[in-house]
């Protein structure tokens, strides 16, 4: 069983009129690495900023190691060498450049200093181990010296760190969320070292509400700051060639992520033996070409290009961490991605109406292929010229604080963790609904108005004042 996400207490809600934004060509130094002359493990990355997440992380390193070390013994993987000992990954934040006037409430400051990164930090302690040095040797500048000020500290003295973050808040009349880059790269491996994020305050509200979507977009961010981006091509161990390749489709360069435990998950999540990689998007702005998965092929996976309300981090994107012989990753922290699963060859080429995933009547409401969601038909940037499923944040029916308005009658519809999505009719058209259920002795059973119906067979359809409710598979 996949290892649950370590969702906050606490959350942000970011406007659903912004979403999440990749912002890699708008801000940041631009060019190729360079080195660090005074330092003897960090060399300076001029890019594009990458999205970036990323905490302090206690060090875990205890007599586990020898542990450890079998296992990765019979856990070989080509792109990365034998008998080296891992460790979690320790990332160190430094808020100094927090602001000290009243620009930026304090509640803020506290919410991402005390409870957003400890909380996720956490997360990729767990999730990710590195090796080579344990520490960051001293420096006076990095590429985002003209976007922070580095602390003197930090030019006196080596950090027990895999990796350091600036951490700024800002609040602009801009739409932005959050942009971030790397900053530096380690002269051993090409890991990145330094890293930096800023945070607009203008579309963050503390809340208890949010929670999977905006954890989900940090962990978007620091997966771009420490492996995803092209602008870390380059630096790969694996070499760049072995990991991507440039493809012509319909007249246009596209890229084509060619890991070797990449090509065996396309293969193996669409039963497609034929399968060669999976494509990077190719629509959008530069902060989405080339850095985040197609949208059409799979859907609602944490790292493509648009937010979902229902985000998954995929043994895709970790195989694709894994591969590229930096980290070691978890793989019982891969969620399940529904979105394509055996639908075939046909299904990475086309988006015919035929799949669930993809529709053709425009704003039809239906339930998303996990049942998890309602979901609305419509075209994006994204989805190149298809027709797709979206899923909803205010539509997702086993999240407790959902509280969108329902069409149906009062006491109807029910959201919360035991909630699962219904096709319905009503009306003579197509929708879909929010019902409390259950699976018991193999059959779907849900409730409507204190009433309970169990569904015999996969496409029975119940009726219940007037609206017909289908039974799912």
């Amino acid at each position: 069983m996949a290892k649950g996400w370590l969702w906050l207490i606490l959350a942000i809600i970011s406007s659903s009129a912004i979403g999440h934004k990749c912002v890699h060509s708008r801000k940041g130094p631009k060019g190729p690495p360079m080195r660090i002359q005074e330092t003897s493990n960090l060399r300076l990355l001029k890019s594009d900023p990458l999205d970036l997440f990323t905490t302090n992380i206690e060090d875990s390193n205890t007599e586990q190691g020898q542990l450890r070390k079998s296992k990765l013994r019979k856990e070989k993987e080509e792109s990365q060498p034998e008998n080296e000992d891992w460790r979690p990954i320790q990332i160190v934040a430094d808020f100094s450049n927090f602001p000290t006037d009243n620009s930026v409430s304090e509640d803020v400051k506290d919410f991402i200093k005390n409870s957003v990164f400890k909380t996720v930090q956490k997360y990729f302690a767990d999730l990710i181990k590195v090796k080579g040095p344990s520490t960051i040797s001293s420096f006076s500048r990095t590429s985002c010296d003209s976007e922070l000020k580095i602390p003197s500290y930090f030019s006196s003295s080596d950090v027990s760190a895999d990796m350091i973050l600036f951490v700024k808040i800002v609040n602009e009349d801009d739409d932005y969320i959050a942009w971030a880059t790397t900053c530096s790269l380690s002269s051993t491996d090409g890991r990145p070292l330094t890293g930096m994020i800023q945070i607009n305050q203008k579309y963050l509200t503390v809340s208890s509400a949010s929670i999977k979507s905006f954890t989900s977009s940090f962990i978007h961010e620091l997966l771009h700051s420490m492996a995803i981006s092209p602008y870390l091509f380059d630096a790969y161990p694996v070499g760049k060639n072995k990991a991507v390749k440039t493809e012509l489709v319909d007249g246009k360069k596209v890229s084509k992520i060619i890991l070797p435990s990449v090509i065996e998950w396309a293969k193996e999540h669409f039963g497609c033996s034929s399968a060669d990689g999976v494509f990077f998007e190719d629509e959008g702005d530069d902060g989405s070409v080339g850095s985040h998965w197609e949208k059409s092929q799979v859907g609602n996976e944490i790292m493509t290009a648009q937010a979902t309300a229902f985000p998954v981090l995929s043994k895709l994107t970790l195989s694709f961490v894994n591969d590229i012989g930096w980290y070691k990753v978890d793989f019982g922290f891969a969620e399940q991605l529904n979105w394509g699963k055996d639908k075939g060859c046909e299904f990475m080429k086309s988006c015919l109406p035929k799949f669930p995933e993809f529709c053709s009547t425009k704003r039809m409401i239906s339930c998303t292929s996990d049942f998890i969601a309602k979901s609305i038909c419509s075209e994006n940037t994204f989805s190149d010229d298809c027709m797709i499923f979206n899923y909803n944040q205010q539509m997702v029916c086993n999240f407790e604080y959902n509280s969108s308005p329902s069409s149906y009658p009062s006491g109807f519809e029910a959201i919360g963790r035991f909630s699962r999505c219904f096709n319905v009719i009503k009306d003579k058209e197509k929708s879909a609904v929010c019902l409390a259920s259950r699976c018991s002795n193999g059959l779907v059973q849900f409730q409507v108005l204190n009433v309970q119906y169990s569904c015999s067979i996969a496409g029975q359809v119940i009726e219940i004042e007037d609206i017909k409710i289908i039974c799912p598979d």
